[in-house]
């Protein structure tokens, strides 16, 4: 693990002298617009800064942190290739306390991206990102600025749900969000259907986030896959 993290600090060092190394997935590109992040921000820190700590989501996925001011944090999720390029699959920042939700019911959609192995579920309502929840390196709960779950993402998802890459792709999504003053709890359930049984997701981690307690029933509606 060392070594493949000493091989992305490498690749990091000489992004200044080429910039061209660095490219970006439509998810990428989404994300960072929907969360109000701007670009130049994450590859100037990408370029300039070394990162505060570097985690290894799998042998090609790592997932950066730079703490910024007033305790704000960037994490930005990247794969490489090569020892030489990266390329950027999403960016996310923890920076706000938030107020009490106004309901509990919250309709998404989603959708599965076979090539990243990445769910993403949405909302289309028009809303103010507020930050993102980290439940674990690849797996994100974005809120908005009234403590509404807005969005769900997670890197590695056949293999955190025990499902082939196909049957990812035909299963239908469920869930529910439980906030105390002490965890925020994440349940999902996947469906592929045919004779495989349901899979059950279940993630926490601390509220450190300031979000107020509540419930949230995550009804999911299903897009074409990627």
């Amino acid at each position: 693990m060392a070594n493949d993290i000493d091989n992305v600090k490498n690749i990091l060092n000489h992004l200044k002298e080429d910039p061209m190394r660095i490219g970006y997935t439509e998810h990428y590109l989404e994300q960072i617009e929907k969360r109000n992040i701007p670009e130049t921000c994450v590859t100037d820190l990408l370029e300039n800064e070394i990162p505060n700590k570097i985690t290894k989501i799998n042998d090609h996925r790592f997932e950066l942190q730079y703490l910024l001011k007033d305790s704000a944090e960037l994490k930005v999720i990247i794969t490489h290739f090569n020892l030489k390029n990266i390329i950027l699959i999403s960016a996310s920042y923890k920076n706000s306390s938030l107020n009490t939700p106004a309901n509990s019911r919250v309709e998404l959609e989603g959708i599965y991206d076979s090539a990243f192995d990445l769910i993403h579920i949405y909302s289309k309502a028009h809303y103010r990102y507020g930050q993102t929840v980290e439940i674990e390196a690849g797996f994100n709960i974005d809120f908005d600025s009234c403590g509404h779950p807005i969005a769900v993402e997670m890197i590695m998802a056949s293999k955190k749900f025990k499902l082939q890459n196909r049957q990812m792709s035909s299963a239908s999504i469920e869930g529910q969000i439980e906030i105390t003053s002490e965890i925020i709890k994440i349940r999902l359930e996947a469906s592929p259907g045919s004779d495989i049984n349901t899979r059950v997701l279940e993630r926490e981690v601390a509220n450190e986030y300031m979000i107020s307690e509540n419930v949230f029933d995550l009804i999911v509606y299903p897009k074409p896959n990627k």
